[in-house]
């Protein structure tokens, strides 16, 4: 890829574009900062806290988060230590593992294990005095002998049907009422195989990759003597229905088809016929799939991180045109293979001047 052409036109239109776009997908970046508007928020099932989920408390008490916290005082309005301790109190459990599967819930502290199947009751919408807004999703323990909680809200900043990637666990047997009140202790739980150095890499939100939009893909393009070379990167939740490395028998299926989509490239983007052109290189990376998957073979690791909850995918693919002068337009059938995807931001150089586009399920055609 000719990167300098493309980061150019980049850098050359980033700031008019910033202004123009606002699309459904900020909504979502904007519910994670506790702003959003009620008639937005949907019911969840358990599905989306599906799996084995550990206790960060432990890497708390052990000094092991210390990098997080000098990240928060860095940026915020404490110290390390004012930090350290609002977190020994907000993180404090006896649980070390919360394991969700199906409507099954089980809550396994050092000196007892509990169990019992929930039922999902409903949302409940908080307004704190800060001004932003939270939302517990409530669920209710149906075995009345059973010595887990009676009660447990969620909270993982996402006011939507979608796979977590943390979430914060409020348990009692009084009712859902009083835990709404419960403010200064919320339990967090990260996936059970995470590492130290994944949680860190989690909570300070180092991406490489730039923001992390759901709905929303970038794509650059470069066009000059009948070459034309596209970049196309946007979170992997855009392409299928998690962003995570592939665990199931099923995700893994559900990767390939997405692969195998994506390598048949010339449904997706499509040049005019009489400009004679051909694909020279194609090309599928992300930060946590490995690149077999992908249909392509592995190459540096530098930048894989396999256990990340928020994955992300680049495809790169370059044309050779026979006849550059009938090069007047592309269009991009992404959106009926990936209906996750709502819009993709186009900026691009071309033999004409620099251009930018939003395309949609109802706009795909990109002119020059």
């Amino acid at each position: 890829m000719k990167k300098t052409a493309i980061v150019l036109a980049v850098l050359s239109l980033q700031m008019s574009w910033a202004h123009q776009h606002h699309n459904h997908s900020e909504k979502s970046i904007l519910a994670s900062q506790g702003i959003f508007d009620d008639q937005d928020v949907q019911d969840r099932t358990l599905s989306d806290w599906e799996g084995d989920w550990q206790s960060i408390y432990p890497y708390l008490v052990s000094g092991e988060l210390d990098r997080v916290l000098a990240a928060k005082a860095e940026k915020g309005d404490k110290t390390i230590e004012e930090y350290r301790a609002y977190y020994l109190n907000g993180y404090k459990t006896d649980l070390t593992l919360v394991k969700i599967h199906g409507s099954q819930i089980e809550f396994i502290a050092p000196n007892k294990v509990s169990s019992c199947e929930y039922k999902y009751s409903g949302k409940k919408i908080l307004n704190y005095d800060s001004g932003k807004k939270g939302v517990r999703y409530q669920f209710e323990c149906l075995d009345a002998n059973s010595t887990a909680p009676k009660y447990i809200q969620f909270s993982d900043h996402i006011i939507a049907p979608e796979k977590a990637g943390h979430f914060h666990l409020y348990m009692g047997n009084d009712s859902h009422d009083a835990l709404a009140v419960q403010l200064s202790n919320w339990p967090t739980f990260y996936p059970a195989a995470f590492n130290q150095s994944d949680i860190i890499h989690e909570m300070i939100g180092h991406d490489a990759h730039g923001a992390h939009q759901h709905g929303v893909a970038n794509m650059n393009i470069s066009i000059e003597h009948g070459n034309v070379e596209l970049e196309l990167e946007g979170a992997l939740a855009n392409f299928i229905s998690f962003e995570y490395a592939p665990k199931s028998d099923a995700e893994i299926a559900e990767v390939k088809a997405m692969a195998t989509q994506l390598n048949a490239i010339d449904q997706l983007f499509v040049l005019p016929k009489d400009a004679n052109c051909a694909v020279k290189n194609l090309g599928l990376a992300s930060d946590v799939i490995e690149p077999e998957l992908l249909g392509h073979k592995a190459h540096s690791e530098e930048h894989k991180h396999h256990h990340t909850t928020h994955g992300n995918l680049t495809m790169t693919a370059q044309w050779q045109c026979q006849t550059p002068a009938k090069l007047q337009q592309l269009e991009v059938k992404l959106f009926p293979y990936f209906p996750h995807l709502e819009h993709v931001e186009v900026q691009m150089i071309t033999p004409n001047g620099q251009k930018s586009a939003e395309l949609s399920r109802k706009n795909t055609v990109i002119q020059w």
